[in-house]
Formats: structure tokens, C-alpha cells, sequence
């Protein structure tokens, strides 16, 4: 059986129900190996990216049947938020995030562009003023004197010591 049969054998295992690690196991390819077949040869990539498509709808099928499910409600919560994250991550155009980037209307960038520069050469005094404003006069701040550690009275200051000095 050549590389090529085998990757493809591993696609068709993980459409029928399994992980593609555990299709690998059962067919003996490392998935660094599967990967390099992939790179290799168009048709298994290919192959691939449709059955992760395919894969995808069906994991998304599953959901529903486990929302309906008796049991217990966060094992399922669990079961269907993994199965949206994976079908989110085999077919991001379908069941990805969406993000809206469209615009609707229109924007004068000159009229923006002058607005900007306007407003970058303002003098400070054509600022707004401000209306409530209250002056708190401040007080100097003492800081606290070096203390002798054993008794905690103040140490005499003593002048800097040049090691030039002698």
C-alpha cells in the first residue's frame, strides 16, 4: 500500500466516525507523516480539507441530538460546546465567529484629514475651559529621618565621605 493509499484510507476512517489521531493509529502513520503525504500529494490534501468539511456538518449534527440528551446537563453542555468548537475549527466559513466589517455610508477623508490637522494646531489657550475647577493649596511633605535601628532615635547626619580625602 503506497503513502498516498494510506493517507487516504486515514480520511476515510476519520469520515466514518473516528479522530484523525486515532485513524492514524489504526492505519500506522504518524501525523507528522500524514502531513508531509498531504504536501505531497495535491489529491490527499485535497481529500482532506472536504473530509474536515464533511466531518464538520456531521459533528454539527451531533449537536442537536446531544442538546436533546437525558442526563446530566454540563457533561452535555460540555459535549455540545466541544463539537461547536471543532466544527467552528474544520469549517470556519460556516461555523466560525462571524465579523462584520462593512461600512454603510460614506467618508470625506479630506474633510477628516483637515478636521484632524485643525485640531492638532490648536493653541492650548483656544482649549475649552473648564468650568468647575477648585485650587487645593498643597503642604509640603515631610520625609521620615533615618533612625538608629536598636533604640529607633534619630541618627546625626554625617557628612558624605570622599575616599580622596585623607
Amino acid at each position: 500500500m503506497t503513502d498516498e493509499e494510506k493517507a487516504l484510507a486515514v480520511i476515510n476512517t476519520f469520515l466514518d466516525g473516528g479522530w484523525l489521531q486515532h485513524a492514524l493509529k489504526q492505519h500506522g502513520l504518524t501525523s507528522t507523516r500524514f502531513h508531509k503525504i498531504k504536501l505531497q500529494h495535491g489529491s490527499v490534501a485535497k481529500a482532506y480539507a472536504q473530509a474536515r468539511e464533511i466531518k464538520a456538518d456531521l459533528v454539527a449534527d451531533e449537536v442537536v441530538a446531544i442538546a436533546d440528551e437525558e442526563g446530566d446537563p454540563q457533561r452535555n453542555r460540555l459535549r455540545v460546546d466541544t463539537r461547536k468548537w471543532v466544527a467552528s475549527v474544520f469549517n470556519r466559513p460556516v461555523y466560525g465567529d462571524k465579523l462584520d466589517m462593512s461600512v454603510a455610508g460614506q467618508v470625506d477623508l479630506r474633510a477628516a484629514l483637515a478636521a484632524h490637522q485643525a485640531e492638532r494646531l490648536r493653541l492650548p489657550s483656544d482649549m475649552d475651559t473648564v468650568a468647575d475647577a477648585e485650587v487645593i493649596e498643597s503642604q509640603p511633605v515631610r520625609l521620615p529621618q533615618p533612625t538608629d535601628r536598636q533604640s529607633g532615635a534619630p541618627t546625626a547626619r554625617r557628612p558624605p565621605v570622599n575616599p580622596l580625602d585623607d
